[in-house]
């Protein structure tokens, strides 16, 4: 696998990442209709962002504010609106290193809240999670990362089970999308949007193991 040892995604990742299926199936789709019903909520945070955060031209006009947190992310990107954090999703687990501790400094700042303080535990409208659970322990990282989602909240989800590099992937990622689902619903999340597609034109894929988009929402 040849990799680009310059760009901090393809050397933690793999060679690839799919923004255009992102921006084609998430952006243009799912998460414009959250906005244009008033469900998207102020503050996003998008887990995987990638370098570019693409998400950051669909919600520009809505007032939301952006936390994207990649391994790949530009920090001096950082303005009023958006927020970027570069760090290792699974490192959130770690509630007590440097580099957590120094983020979380970092959206208190943002949102001029202190998040180290119960009443202000909660200020998250949405979580999306773009082709990356397949990289992560995503039950870890999702139970963690439910804290800071307020009731009501969103969890956006969009992925393939088999995607990406399998060399890459975690042995705690998702066996399939029913895997996901259920596990979600355990939590207490409650699914409003579950549709499937194939990612590869002219080869069928059986549901538990296509592309899922997937909106659960915390009661």
């Amino acid at each position: 696998m040849n990799v680009d040892i310059n760009n901090p995604w393809t050397w933690h990742w793999g060679s690839r990442y799919g923004e255009s299926l992102k921006i084609n199936i998430a952006l243009q789709g799912y998460l414009a209709e959250l906005i244009e019903s008033g469900r998207l909520g102020h503050i996003v945070v998008d887990v995987g962002s990638g370098k570019s955060c693409p998400i950051k031209d669909v919600i520009r006009d809505t007032g939301a504010r952006l936390i994207n947190v990649d391994i790949a992310a530009h920090e001096n990107l950082s303005n009023d609106s958006q927020l970027f954090i570069k760090l290792d999703a699974e490192k959130i687990l770690d509630a007590n290193s440097l580099e957590v501790k120094e983020a979380i400094k970092r959206v208190s700042r943002f949102l001029d809240i202190d998040c180290t303080k119960s009443k202000d535990v909660e200020p998250v409208d949405t979580f999306l999670l773009s082709e990356i659970i397949n990289y992560i322990d995503y039950q870890a990282v999702i139970k963690s990362g439910l804290k800071w989602l307020k009731p009501g909240g969103r969890i956006v989800i969009i992925n393939e089970p088999k995607r990406g590099l399998e060399d890459e992937f975690s042995d705690k990622g998702p066996i399939n999308n029913n895997e996901v689902i259920n596990f979600l619903e355990s939590l207490g999340l409650v699914i409003e949007v579950a549709d499937y597609t194939n990612s590869t034109a002219n080869i069928k894929i059986p549901q538990a193991l296509s592309m899922m988009v997937l909106v659960a929402q915390k009661k």
